[in-house]
């Protein structure tokens, strides 16, 4: 028996794709992943920049309530004490003190990259004595 070099005809249903399917099967599920990991990129910054904005509310209002407190131990210890402004190590701590010779008011304004935080506290002169202390809204 002699073999043909002739190759055995195909079956009319049978295709030879030559693993086009592969690469294009390979291409869907290549997209697939990248529009998944680039919504998980974009979700990760989103969540980076809320918890970015809360880390700085919350330092402008502790940092706030430390310049409030510098504002009330200067008063204290000068009754003409008028306020001043400080540098913070990542903002700025700006106190204003406004009144008479025997109610005043203290006020406190930080900024922390472009997040402001108002503390205000109220108090008598003689004797010093604090009436309030707060956040204004």
């Amino acid at each position: 028996m002699q073999r043909s070099n002739k190759l055995l005809p195909q079956p009319p249903f049978v295709k030879n794709e030559g693993g086009y399917i592969m690469v294009i099967v390979v291409l869907i599920l290549s997209t697939v992943i990248s529009v998944i990991l680039v919504q998980t990129a974009i979700t990760s910054l989103g969540e980076l920049t809320v918890s970015d904005v809360s880390l700085n509310s919350k330092k402008s209002y502790f940092r706030a309530n430390g310049c409030l407190e510098e504002g009330l131990l200067q008063l204290n210890r000068d009754f003409t004490y008028s306020g001043g402004v400080f540098a913070l190590p990542d903002g700025v701590c700006d106190i204003v003190i406004e009144g008479d010779a025997i109610n005043k008011t203290i006020s406190a304004y930080v900024i922390i990259d472009d997040y402001q935080v108002t503390m205000q506290a109220e108090v008598i002169m003689n004797p010093f004595e604090l009436v309030s202390w707060g956040k204004v809204e």
